[in-house]
């Protein structure tokens, strides 16, 4: 899931520190990033768009791509819009957002298999949030009532998801990139892996 990389429009914490510009070449940046590393991974990909309007940036950047928009709404609204779509092709589906573009293809791999024997997994993020969201098949009401954008996303979708007794897997935690410190780390991660 991603937004289209427009100054003023990504990255509203870490604009607030490196400017609007600089914040939409961080968010293109890491879009490629987290699309090449799903491309190598040789599984079907969707890319959920916002706003619609992007849809011709998108498919020319990303002309392999099948896209799909994730309309309007919070973040638990256009989730499980996007989820319901890919559903319907699919019999799982695992959603990444842009935020994590040095996720190991493991961690997708490891979604994937575990939705063999649990209906959600789950990725938490360090800062509270999550990083990716697995299902087998889309539940109403799993993502209702969750703060978004807070600390608290990852324990209310925990917490719905216990309430419809779903059986439910969680990964190990991983980084997501919101602020400028996530971002410099990112950066040292990236420079460590260069030969």
């Amino acid at each position: 899931m991603s937004k289209w990389p427009a100054p003023g429009e990504v990255k509203t914490r870490l604009a607030a520190r490196v400017g609007n510009s600089r914040a939409a070449r961080v968010q293109a940046s890491m879009l490629r990033e987290t699309v090449r590393r799903h491309d190598e991974s040789g599984r079907a990909a969707w890319l959920a768009i916002s706003p619609a309007s992007s849809r011709g940036d998108f498919a020319r950047s990303f002309p392999h791509a099948r896209l799909v928009e994730q309309g309007q709404g919070d973040l638990g609204r256009r989730l499980e819009r996007v989820c319901g779509r890919v559903l319907e092709d699919a019999e799982k589906v695992v959603v990444v957002g842009s935020d994590s573009p040095d996720l190991p293809s493991e961690y997708v791999s490891s979604a994937f298999a575990r939705l063999s024997r649990a209906e959600v997994v789950l990725g938490p993020t360090r800062d509270g949030g999550i990083y990716l969201i697995a299902m087998t098949r889309l539940f109403p009401g799993l993502f209702q009532d969750v703060p978004w954008g807070t600390p608290n996303v990852f324990e209310a979708l925990k917490r719905n998801a216990k309430r419809q007794r779903l059986t439910l897997s969680i990964l190990a935690p991983w980084r997501d990139v919101d602020t400028l410190t996530d971002y410099v780390c990112w950066l040292l991660r990236r420079l460590r892996r260069k030969p």
